[in-house]
C-alpha cells in the first residue's frame, strides 16, 4: 500500500475519532481538505517546489499516530527543571505529540499570552483561531495540515494584536 492510501485509509476509518478529540472550529475545514487529499495526494517531484523532496517517502512508515489521545504516562516537571541562576521561566511541555496540561506552571502569563493545546485554545477562543487560522487552498496542497494539528503557541501584544501567528508543532 502506498502511503497516500495508508493516509486515506486511516483518516476514513478513525475520522469520528479524530473529530471527537477536537475542536469543532478545527474540525469544520477537513472534509475539505481530505477530499482534496484524496484527489490529488501528496505533492510530488513533479511541481517545481518539490523537485528534490520526495514527500510520500516520509509518510510511509507506520508512526503509531496517538489518535485516540491516550495519556503518556510521565510527568516532564519531574523530569526536566530549568535552573538558570536569576531567571524566571514558565516551562510548558509537549510530550510525544499532546501538550502536557496535568501540571501547568503557577506563574501568570503576560496579558494576551495563551498557551495550550490547540484543541483548548480552538474551544475557548474559536473566533481567535477562526481569525488567525491559515488554511492554504493553494492546489489543496496545505490543507492536510489540519487533519492532524495538536498544539499552537499565540502571542499577542497589549491591544490585542497578534505578535505572531498560530504557529502548529
Amino acid at each position: 500500500m502506498n502511503a497516500e492510501q495508508q493516509y486515506i485509509e486511516l483518516f476514513s476509518q478513525t475520522e469520528a475519532m479524530i473529530c471527537k478529540h477536537s475542536a469543532e472550529v478545527l474540525n469544520a475545514p477537513r472534509a475539505a481538505a481530505f477530499a482534496d487529499f484524496e484527489r490529488i495526494g501528496f505533492p510530488t517531484r513533479k511541481m517545481e517546489k518539490y523537485k528534490y523532496t520526495d514527500v510520500s517517502k516520509y509518510f510511509e512508515p507506520d508512526f503509531g499516530l496517538n489518535l485516540n489521545r491516550l495519556a503518556i504516562p510521565v510527568n516532564p516537571y519531574e523530569v526536566f527543571k530549568c535552573d538558570v541562576p536569576n531567571m524566571s521561566t514558565a516551562l510548558y511541555f509537549v510530550v510525544n505529540d499532546a501538550f502536557y496540561d496535568k501540571a501547568l506552571p503557577k506563574s501568570r502569563l503576560p496579558e494576551g499570552v495563551i498557551f495550550g493545546s490547540l484543541k483548548e485554545v480552538a474551544r475557548q477562543h474559536p473566533e481567535l483561531v477562526k481569525k488567525y487560522r491559515v488554511i492554504n487552498t493553494h492546489k489543496g496542497f496545505h490543507r492536510i495540515e489540519w487533519v492532524e494539528a495538536q498544539a499552537a503557541v499565540e502571542t499577542r501584544d497589549e491591544n490585542g494584536k497578534p505578535l505572531t501567528s498560530l504557529l502548529s508543532f
